[in-house]
């Protein structure tokens, strides 16, 4: 059997082109949603986001950089944990509050706007927490070119994001009809696309999936009580500490896999993390949101 960190899962151009575009969609879908009454309401009450987005895009690379220092992974799958973790918010999150009944708007603003954050804050986080972790990395074939990723993320997430803004403030009706379908299809594809690069690789994963699996398991619900409890030390209501949850626990993890396809020749190791992140966190964010739609509306 193969090591997994040999393991190399190639895309044509055409391929990875299609992907691109579906993370674009994707976003240009969540940003449709973001009303400027959202936005008015949450600059009025800025705390909120700041907290959600700080246990997101500042705690939870942290968090994750000691996890793989104890759990001692192969470096492969631990770059991959690194990674995933330096990611915006994932879309999904939206819909997991709604189930949730947490508040939308907070969880749509922040998706959106780690988003247009994660142009520099995903290289340099990444960057900085791998570097710390690994310091011989570029010894070990491992190099990443930030320049390059801000392009990437400039393109397939912070101008889709801006675009729909826009068409949000100028054809407030078209973007209602379109967001939602919009959105449905092209994280299918997405999940199309995940499918199809572990079906590819099936003997590799079936065979590595226990040791990905307790990595994801442990990192997922890592994050998901990090956003909760960081919520509530920071004094917010329940509500919201359900919202900041399910944002720092929901990652763009089609980011991470477009990442590593196109910087890091598509590391199994990472790839396989990644790929897994995007299907666990889908099953762990659908029962977390019950948990917490149950325990709201008892408290109510």
């Amino acid at each position: 059997m193969i090591e997994l960190e040999d393991i190399q899962l190639r895309f044509s151009p055409e391929s990875l082109n299609a992907l691109n575009a579906c993370i674009a969609l994707i976003m240009f879908g969540v940003s449709l949603e973001l009303k400027w009454s959202d936005l008015r309401y949450l600059l009025e009450r800025p705390k909120a986001v700041l907290v959600t987005m700080t246990s997101q895009l500042v705690f939870l690379p942290a968090v994750t950089a000691l996890l793989v220092y104890f759990l001692q992974p192969s470096v492969g799958l631990g770059m991959g944990m690194i990674l995933v973790a330096c990611c915006p918010g994932g879309n999904v999150s939206n819909f997991f509050t709604a189930l949730a009944k947490g508040n939308i708007a907070l969880s749509i603003s922040s998706t959106t706007f780690s988003s247009l954050l994660s142009a520099f804050l995903t290289p340099l986080s990444f960057v900085f927490w791998s570097g710390l972790i690994y310091p011989q990395l570029e010894q070990q074939g491992f190099q990443l070119d930030p320049l390059g990723v801000i392009q990437t993320i400039l393109l397939i997430i912070v101008l889709p994001c801006f675009l729909g803004m826009i068409l949000q403030q100028k054809k407030p009706h078209w973007s209602k009809v379109i967001s939602k379908p919009l959105r449905s299809i092209s994280f299918l594809i997405l999940l199309a696309f995940i499918a199809i690069a572990l079906m590819k690789n099936y003997d590799y994963f079936i065979a590595y999936l226990p040791h990905v699996f307790f990595l994801v398991f442990i990192q997922n619900a890592t994050a998901f009580a990090l956003g909760y409890f960081t919520a509530l030390g920071f004094g917010l209501s329940k509500q919201n500490a359900a919202t900041s949850s399910m944002e720092t626990g929901i990652q763009n993890s089609g980011l991470g896999l477009v990442l590593i396809f196109a910087f890091f020749d598509g590391n199994g190791a990472m790839a396989f993390v990644a790929a897994w992140w995007g299907i666990w966190h889908i099953l762990a964010g659908f029962g977390l949101a019950m948990f917490f739609k149950n325990r709201l509306n008892a408290e109510v």
